[in-house]
């Protein structure tokens, strides 16, 4: 998944508009990230277990990512859910 630029550098942004354009480029840059990670999470679903075996996720991760509030990032809760299983995966194998 990439992200998406948050900065917003136009020559007309300067001046008394400049922060309230800097406010709205940013909100919207935010938007366009999150439906952007929403169809991500979206074509992840087309994956089978095995795949997502392999990128550190479970269907089980992609439902509860689903189901999470539209403004919350999905690749949050994908992130945290891979890091947990891989983490949990370390300790199990080096027995600590």
């Amino acid at each position: 998944m990439s992200a998406t630029e948050t900065h917003f550098d136009h020559p007309h942004a300067k001046g008394r508009f400049g922060l309230p354009l800097r406010g709205l480029s940013t909100m919207v840059m935010a938007l366009i990230r999150l439906v952007r990670n929403r169809r991500t999470l979206n074509r992840l679903h087309d994956l089978n277990d095995s795949q997502l075996a392999d990128i550190g996720i479970s269907r089980r991760d992609l439902s509860m990512a689903a189901t999470s509030a539209f403004f919350e990032d999905p690749t949050q809760h994908l992130s945290q859910a891979a890091r947990r299983r891989a983490r949990d995966r370390f300790v199990r194998v080096e027995g600590l």
